[in-house]
């Protein structure tokens, strides 16, 4: 063996590290991460060997890494990412045949189009959300792969996939099964505004320690809002006792410590047209939701068209700390879809007839605790769903779950947790929903919920 092979063999090696580590990452940036160096080195490792067609796509594995470790800078979220990278692997299929001049036999074109499967899977697999489908999924694209390298006789990468495969079915036992300590745990999910913020917006020193101090005691103390991910206090977003940040009503689901989106479920690009269509036909001002950041269009903000849409003093200054845009339509439409929508209406009756007629389109949600104002949202989204899949992904039992809230639009939560409390400044609906009504939002309602309910 030469010095080249032999070199090529080693840095393949240390390829099938990589790879095997990837699938140990608790988050999916991380299990990228790590599959970035490993194509990388594996792409060296193919061309040295003169396996042009596994450099290539490995070569193009790395790419695709680069792309989806920065998936909001590329916008990795649509779908034309995912055909592009389709397209390419199948063309190199095909330059297989042509091009690169590998007999056209029945045996060759099935084993051929083995590797072409698990990439455009694994291309799949990085849409998803969180490191547990990537790992599903790698139970179909590591048998693909060692089956092709089986037939190659390519003893390292038969080795890479056959431990890689361990290394997923351990990932899976450790991080998404169920285990014994299920339903030991426990989540509490509350509202924000009105809810863990005092009626002047701020936490309270109070309701701070109270946090920090169930987070010393196992205690998941999460937040879910109807605001934008980074409309939500920097000391907030950034509290180390406050694990998961549920946005626009469970549009979004992120985790603080990573910065990781966990839990997605935005209007479609066709979904928010349809909603803008029914829109068009009322007098409303609108914010939406996109990419974590609140926008309003600019000539909204003048006090002549805030007298216009009633908008008292906590909404004015909320209006006035927006990013603004020209058009919010255009602005969905470039970005492909929208996490939520805020509507406030001029009339109290235009505001009924517009929700009614929301409701009706197809996917869509709306809820508002006044008919002068409305949230639309995906229809799988919302509070009650996000704290569901929050519970299911944190492998919380129901029964060990809290939702604290004031107002209807966390109604949803109340029908879903084990214990649903409203806070005195609350409105009577929600209260009447709730299983019991704590103090008000400034007597500090985490301090309240853990001197009576956290054991």
């Amino acid at each position: 063996m030469g010095t080249k092979e032999l070199l090529a063999q080693g840095i393949g090696l240390i390829a099938m590290a990589m790879n095997v580590l990837s699938y140990q990452q608790k988050t999916k940036r991380g299990l990228i991460a790590f599959q970035l160096v490993g194509a990388t080195l594996f792409a060296v490792n193919f061309l040295m060997l003169g396996a042009l067609v596994g450099g290539i796509l490995n070569i193009l594995g790395a790419v695709r890494a680069v792309v989806y470790m920065n998936s909001e800078r590329f916008g990795a979220h649509r779908l034309a990412w995912v055909l592009g990278f389709s397209a390419s692997f199948v063309l190199v299929y095909i330059l297989t045949f042509t091009a690169f001049g590998t007999p056209v036999t029945p045996v060759k074109l099935v084993v051929e189009l083995l590797p072409v499967v698990a990439m455009i899977l694994s291309t799949v697999g990085f849409r998803l959300k969180g490191a547990k489908a990537v790992r599903m999924l790698g139970l179909i694209v590591s048998p693909c792969w060692l089956v092709y390298n089986l037939i190659a006789g390519a003893v390292g990468a038969i080795l890479c996939e056959a431990i890689s495969l361990v290394s997923i079915l351990v990932g899976i036992v450790r991080f998404d099964l169920p285990t014994g300590a299920k339903g030991k745990k426990r989540l509490i999910v509350s509202d924000l505004d009105g809810t863990l913020l005092t009626q002047a917006t701020i936490m309270s020193e109070e309701n701070r320690g109270a946090i920090e101090e169930m987070s010393r005691r196992g205690v998941l103390f999460c937040i879910s809002t109807g605001r934008a991910l980074f409309e939500i206090p920097e000391e907030i977003r950034k509290d180390p006792h406050i694990p998961y940040l549920a946005c626009s009503n469970g549009a979004e689901v992120y985790d603080s410590r990573t910065g990781e989106r966990v839990i997605s479920h935005s209007l479609t690009p066709q979904q928010a047209e349809a909603v803008f269509r029914v829109i068009d036909g009322y007098d409303a001002a609108q914010v939406v939701h996109v990419g974590g950041y609140a926008y309003c269009e600019s000539s909204v903000l003048t006090e002549e068209r805030f007298d216009h849409y009633g908008l008292n003093a906590y909404y004015r200054e909320l209006f006035l700390r927006l990013k603004t845009c020209e058009s919010i339509r255009s602005l969905v439409q470039e970005a492909g879809g929208a996490e939520s929508l805020a509507l406030f209406f001029a009339d109290d009756e235009e505001g009924k007839a517009c929700k009614a007629e929301l409701e009706t389109v197809d996917g869509v949600a709306v809820s508002g605790s006044t008919p002068h104002n409305a949230e639309v949202f995906s229809a799988g989204a919302g509070k009650g769903v996000c704290l569901r899949e929050l519970a299911a992904l944190l492998r919380v039992s129901r029964r060990q779950t809290v939702a604290v809230g004031d107002q209807m639009n966390d109604t949803s939560m109340f029908a879903e947790a084990g214990l649903a409390l409203c806070v005195a400044n609350g409105c009577d609906e929600a209260k009447k929903l709730a299983h019991a009504v704590i103090c008000s939002a400034d007597e500090h309602a985490a301090k309240f919920i853990l001197e009576h309910y956290v054991k």
